[in-house]
């Protein structure tokens, strides 16, 4: 899909009754990205995306890549296996970012 699109209305369609929006966010991104850490910061959203993806079949989720985090479209049932994914990156993260979360 081109990116312009997105803005098309006969590209976009209504999200179901069951579906969750799913919001991942590096924590105080602005100031670890002005101490230097963008790409500690990057990493850690493009985590979130691989984390999500590697659940589903390529263009099952939808979902938008912010730099600093990334938001899913996700259905109620999938909910609980993307929260625990996104739980293991924020876990690694901190881990092995010494807390970029």
């Amino acid at each position: 899909m081109k990116f312009e699109s997105l803005a098309q209305s006969n590209q976009c369609r209504r999200a179901s009754e069951t579906s969750h929006v799913i919001v991942a966010d590096v924590r105080s991104s602005t100031k670890l990205t002005e101490s230097g850490r963008q790409r500690d910061v990057n990493l850690v959203g493009a985590a979130c995306i691989a984390a999500i993806r590697n659940l589903f079949p390529i263009g099952q989720v939808p979902y938008a890549f912010g730099g600093d985090g990334a938001t899913f479209l996700v259905e109620d049932v999938d909910l609980k296996r993307c929260l625990d994914a996104l739980l293991a990156v924020q876990t690694a993260a901190s881990r092995n970012l010494d807390r970029v979360s």
